[in-house]
């Protein structure tokens, strides 16, 4: 059986937030319904809006954006048992949308900067490292 069987009051309350923005994607399964809207600010950047179960049948509600295939942010509800009513849904929903808009990496994207991880230099140093290493080693045979 579909999620948006089991929770039917979800998809109200979110197409109530969403109605007027383009949808690229949905899906809609056992698990997880998931609607993929695009970010003005980049053609590669979206905000997925996620309600996902749980093996023991609660659910939460995730916003996850993405750059390409990098995750830059996520926001995620507490568990839920049961289904919510339509404006209980939309409530909770707006809520997380304004706490997930705000943050500082959302920000950025929006800007368009993407925080830059720090393992891209800590490879480039080991291996700048290595290299010193096995030239210092072969002076020395």
């Amino acid at each position: 059986m579909k999620l948006s069987n089991t929770f039917p009051n979800y998809l109200l309350g979110l197409m109530d937030l969403i109605h007027d923005k383009p949808i690229m994607d949905k899906s809609d399964d056992k698990m997880k319904i998931m609607h993929q809207l695009p970010l003005a600010s980049s053609n590669k950047a979206f905000d997925f809006y996620e309600l996902n179960q749980l093996n023991n049948g609660s659910v939460y509600f995730e916003i996850v954006t993405m750059n390409g295939f990098r995750s830059i942010v996520k926001t995620r509800t507490d568990l839920i048992s049961n289904d919510l009513e339509r404006h209980e849904w939309f409530d909770l929903i707006s809520k997380t949308a304004i706490k997930h808009f705000s943050k500082e990496e959302y920000q950025a994207l929006k800007q368009g900067y993407v925080k830059q991880s720090k393992s891209g230099c800590s490879v480039l140093l080991s291996i700048a490292l290595l290299v010193l290493v096995n030239v210092f080693i072969y002076q020395f045979l």
